[in-house]
């Protein structure tokens, strides 16, 4: 292990592609004193790893690297570091050509230092798992992180598309593992990095034609996104499979009224885990229709119905994160409560209030 002192002007910095995506509020936690990062990153250079088959992301312009030179810094723990560094030099750099003689600017450091292991050392067979590795000794990946990662690397993999859109409206590991396995604990990070790496036993007991026909039969009798991403409802499905009762709870749930959905939403959280459910929903029937107008539910196997059913969770995922855009927006206009107690320094930041980090790729 060496530690070498990086030029900001002159060093190519890359991510890998799988990496976490760097988050706006952290790096505002990653500024010291001034306007130097003090802790060291972690990389190595592109000619030391190449050999793995990674894919770089540029860190200033966001875009794939096609061609990288050997002599590319790879970050692989310190993304936040790496770009608050890069963000301060190239404002001093602005302070600089905008006001000369500022004092501020000359507080700021052109360089970060970066721990570098040997190349005969760097024994690891997948850099992705190593980075993780890095990072656990850190703040850790959250589940949401394996799974970004799992996507990007397989992008054209169905089964990693459906976990990334249900990730993305909000759906825990857990959840979503219960729609695709009928079982909570089989799709796991530790299942989902084997996965990637090329272990295939997820595939074995996955059903991403059932779990989407179901999900998409919840939200057509009315029940709301956010309440699908909670168990309740998947959990006295898969109860109601293992007494051999499927296609009956199926057909109930296909002609619940809207009253009842409502009803369902609304209970006590303990009542979920009782019968109470089940029988709410065998003993419902929509208003508009019949008994012999029920038609039973049948799981549709195609590729297309998939696929068509995949393109509706996609818009899902369009339409809800517009919604927390707009939300987003507002909450920042809405003007700030003031408050008499003393708001926390953070090395002076006012220093630093003419700094924007909402253009970071």
């Amino acid at each position: 292990m060496k530690i070498l002192k990086l030029k900001l002007a002159s060093t190519r910095f890359a991510f890998v592609l799988g990496n976490r995506q760097v988050n706006e509020k952290k790096l505002l936690k990653e500024i010291r004193k001034d306007g130097q990062v003090f802790v060291a990153i972690n990389g190595m250079y592109y000619r030391d790893i190449k050999d793995f088959g990674i894919k770089l992301i540029d860190v200033q312009t966001g875009k794939i690297i096609e061609n990288p030179s050997d002599d590319t810094f790879v970050v692989l723990d310190g993304q936040h570091r790496t770009v608050c560094a890069l963000r301060l030099y190239q404002e001093s750099q602005n302070l600089e050509t905008d006001s000369e003689g500022t004092s501020c600017s000359k507080s700021f450091s052109d360089y970060i230092y970066a721990n570098i292991p040997d190349a005969e050392d760097f024994q690891v067979t997948d850099v992705i798992t190593h980075i993780m590795r890095l990072n656990s000794l850190g703040s850790g990946w959250k589940s949401g992180d394996y799974i970004t990662s799992a996507y990007v690397r397989k992008e054209n993999d169905k089964m990693l598309e459906i976990i990334n859109d249900f990730k993305r409206l909000g759906f825990p590991i857990s959840t979503t593992s219960r729609y695709l396995f009928f079982d909570h604990k089989v799709l796991t990070t530790d299942t989902l990095t084997k996965y990637v790496n090329g272990d295939d036993r997820l595939t074995m007991n996955v059903n991403c034609e059932r779990g989407m026909e179901i999900y998409r039969l919840l939200l057509r009798v009315g029940f709301s996104v956010k309440f699908l991403s909670k168990r309740y409802m998947i959990d006295s499905i898969i109860k109601m499979n293992n007494k051999g009762a499927l296609d009956t709870y199926l057909d109930a749930i296909s002609s619940l009224s809207i009253e009842t959905v409502e009803e369902i939403e609304n209970m006590n959280p303990v009542d979920y885990d009782m019968d109470k459910i089940q029988s709410l929903i065998m003993n419902s029937k929509s208003d508009t229709q019949e008994t012999d107008d029920i038609k039973p539910f049948v799981v549709c196997n195609s590729p297309e119905r998939l696929d068509e059913n995949i393109e509706l969770l996609h818009t899902q995922v369009e339409e809800t994160l517009a919604k927390r855009a707009v939300t987003k927006t507002k909450s920042e206009r809405r003007p700030a409560l003031k408050s008499t107690r003393d708001k926390p320094s953070l090395n002076n930041l006012n220093k630093y209030e003419n700094y924007s980090f909402n253009d970071i790729q």
